[in-house]
């Protein structure tokens, strides 16, 4: 989106969950740190979107509680980028009613993604743990926990003179 005059905003892209700079919070999570495969997802946004008009298709939810615009983001005419994150595997579904309008065709380009093992779906399960959760079977393994508490070593056995 270009445009004179208009504001600067962040926006979220409708129906992925990703981990690019989009939206920030996505990129780090509180409890799981840099999320995989964050900085590909970023470079992915960057080379699809620095510099080139898009246009974007305003959800029926306009804002989230961040005042971030929702929206579908459009390059090249008829591709949706929220679509092509998802078909690389640098995002998971995630919509949030009533913006749910895409939500077929995102399952559609996850699923092809995670049969053919693409980006977050071809990770160990260890690093997928490390996603968010977004109730589709990867993610939510993640949580903060304090180092444990060191056993006390015993002290060591000192020889008893004779008696």
């Amino acid at each position: 989106m270009r445009g004179q005059g208009l504001p600067r905003r962040w926006f979220r892209a409708l129906g992925s969950a990703s981990s690019n700079r989009l939206l920030p919070k996505l990129r780090v999570s509180s409890d799981c740190g840099t999320q995989p495969l964050a900085n590909e997802a970023a470079a992915f946004a960057d080379s699809r979107l620095v510099g080139r008009e898009v246009a974007l298709e305003v959800g029926a939810e306009r804002v989230d509680q961040y005042d971030r615009l929702l929206a579908y983001v459009w390059t090249d005419g008829d591709s949706m980028f929220n679509e092509a994150l998802l078909r690389k595997g640098l995002a998971q579904v995630y919509t949030v009613p009533p913006n749910d309008e895409y939500e077929g065709r995102f399952f559609d380009a996850q699923d092809r993604a995670a049969s053919a093992g693409l980006g977050i779906w071809g990770l160990s399960y260890g690093r997928q743990l490390r996603q968010n959760d977004r109730g589709n079977g990867v993610g939510g393994g993640c949580v903060a926990r304090p180092e444990p508490t060191p056993e006390p070593s015993p002290a060591p056995a000192t020889a008893s003179p004779s008696a």
